[in-house]
């Protein structure tokens, strides 16, 4: 059993940018190996089917759709490979809450002084990155070889700083994916 830590997660409330299913040449679906959150989302919400790839580019030779997370979605958004939908925006239009891609968790015998040091740390860098990003959208722009302006968008469309719709996000995935026996919230959220 995991304790969720109601103070922080990465998740989006609308469109994320980052995870998309992009419009391939082939048939049928695909998804690239590293996505979890996302590939349950399209899975549940559309009803789809969706084969596991490596390749997100060669894929898109293959298959009529391919799911592409992370730095290889920003590339393609980028480059302005068509896509068909933005899982964050999907999972707004249709559930109306956050799509929570982490969350911060402990094991049940944590340390509370080390759990306060570890969110204090987390705190004092979010703010930092808030008063100014450029220093972290210049370095992540030029690393993925993309648009500042598109990691801009970007990190305006992740958020980190969780509230009761953060945490009704997060209890609608887990009874979503099936998956609500694994994590409990420290403080009694649910």
């Amino acid at each position: 059993m995991l304790y969720v830590v109601p103070r922080f997660a990465i998740y989006s409330d609308g469109p994320v940018i980052s995870a998309r299913l992009f419009r391939g040449l082939g048939t049928g679906y695909a998804a690239v190996s590293d996505t979890s959150v996302n590939a349950m989302a399209v899975r549940r919400l559309l009803g789809i089917d969706l084969k596991v790839i490596d390749d997100p580019y060669r894929a898109l030779r293959d298959f009529g759709a391919v799911l592409v997370i992370g730095d290889d979605a920003l590339r393609m958004v980028d480059a302005g490979y068509p896509y068909i939908l933005d899982v964050g925006e999907l999972w707004r239009e249709r559930v109306g809450l956050p799509l929570v891609y982490a969350v911060m968790a402990v094991t049940r015998n944590y340390d509370e002084e080390e759990l306060n040091v570890v969110i204090n740390t987390i705190e004092k860098s979010l703010y930092l990155f808030e008063e100014d990003p450029e220093p972290v959208i210049q370095y992540t722009a030029g690393r993925l070889g993309v648009s500042r302006e598109l990691i801009r968008q970007y990190f305006r469309a992740i958020r980190y700083r969780v509230d009761d719709r953060v945490i009704s996000g997060i209890n609608e995935e887990l009874r979503t994916f099936g998956i609500n026996n694994c994590l409990r919230f420290l403080g009694n959220k649910t």
